[in-house]
């Protein structure tokens, strides 16, 4: 039938041989006031022992169990078997029922003197302790979630922001060697108009160091001179 009510668990129980989870052994155990049936009254010590007095009007307060039902089907198979000797049946079987260890998952545990009501509000204080641990245990894994997901969006902000940081620098190194080019080449293009005959060599810094920059300035091809004709006079023999 599932796992044991909890109750209390320092309680210690009137009936010990029939073990947690037992009807005998449990609060809710309750017997109907033939004065006002719908007050259940607690079940005292002798009745629950023995089975006699007002057990034909026994109650679960929590309804897990129909306990007249059960009784009266256990009732019903000693008398068919011829089991019960000289006890009255009902009483024997009175007895096997409240003892029947079953699990129940609504046991809660009986403390003597106190009617049903009063376990029954005993339980529902547990129940609300157990919700309030429970929900603290989940809001320190929620927490512990928190701060795992805080430390990870971090990681992820701090890759970006790096990646981001090399790009610039990449750009930047690119942009650098782009100006140089163009620095060269109107350096070079001054240098050969402003000397015409030949510049060695120009240093220039990009930033990097220094780098030597060989000015060549094309050399005219050489030209051999056009031989010119003397023209002739009219007084010149031929």
């Amino acid at each position: 039938m599932g796992s044991v009510g909890s109750g209390r668990i320092n309680t210690k129980l009137m009936f010990p041989d029939a073990g947690r989870g037992s009807c005998i052994n449990c609060g809710f155990l309750s017997r109907v006031d033939p004065r006002a049936p719908s007050a259940l009254l607690e079940v005292s010590y002798p009745d629950r022992s023995n089975g006699h007095g007002t057990f034909r009007t026994l109650r679960c307060l929590k309804q897990a169990e129909n306990i007249e039902d059960l009784i009266t089907q256990e009732d019903a198979r000693i008398t068919r078997a011829g089991s019960a000797g000289s006890e009255n049946a009902r009483i024997t079987a009175t007895k096997m029922i409240l003892r029947e260890k079953r699990g129940c998952p609504s046991f809660h545990a009986w403390i003597q003197h106190f009617d049903p009501r009063w376990h029954y509000e005993d339980w529902r204080i547990m129940e609300l302790e157990d919700l309030r641990q429970r929900q603290a245990e989940m809001m320190i894994e929620f927490a512990g979630t928190q701060v795992e997901i805080s430390q990870a969006l971090k990681a992820t902000v701090d890759t970006q922001a790096k990646m981001a940081t090399d790009a610039d620098a990449e750009s930047g190194r690119f942009n650098r060697r782009f100006s140089y080019l163009w620095l060269v080449a109107i350096v070079l293009a001054l240098a050969t108009l402003v000397f015409p005959s030949g510049v060695p060599s120009l240093s220039i810094d990009n930033g990097d160091g220094p780098h030597t920059v060989v000015v060549l300035t094309p050399t005219p091809p050489a030209t051999t001179p056009i031989p010119q004709s003397t023209p002739r006079t009219a007084a010149s023999p031929p």
